[in-house]
């Protein structure tokens, strides 16, 4: 089982971190990204993205089910759009239904509860 996959995740089958949310700089993770952006953009994008992941006030990952299932369906999007094969509103149209089906396989009421644990809000604050 792949870690695309929510029950791999679910199952504790996935670790935690890598890519870009480490803040992790290598030249290697920005070849990609030179490539499509170009060298100034490239690294204005990850200069940006890496003063935004040290800011004292950043969320983390939520420990929510699923998580990286639903980074996977909205990188699949991502990755058609930047391919050019869909545009942006039809890849976030597509990814916002892989999210809704994912979050009704995992149980809505379920991922409710769990979101807002993650951020610390009772079950009955609205």
């Amino acid at each position: 089982m792949g870690c695309a996959q929510p029950d791999a995740e679910v199952h504790g089958e996935c670790s935690r971190g890598g890519g870009a949310e480490d803040g992790g700089g290598d030249d290697a993770q920005r070849v990609p990204w030179r490539r499509l952006l170009g060298d100034r953009q490239a690294n204005d994008y990850l200069g940006v993205l890496r003063a935004s992941l040290s800011a004292p006030q950043i969320a983390r990952d939520l420990r929510l089910p699923g998580y990286r299932a639903y980074n996977a369906a909205l990188e699949d999007q991502l990755d058609r759009v930047m391919g050019g094969s869909a545009t942006p509103e039809e890849g976030l149209r597509a990814a916002a239904a892989d999210w809704e089906a994912l979050t009704d396989r995992l149980g809505r009421n379920s991922q409710r509860r769990h979101y807002r644990e993650a951020l610390g809000v009772s079950e009955t604050a609205d």
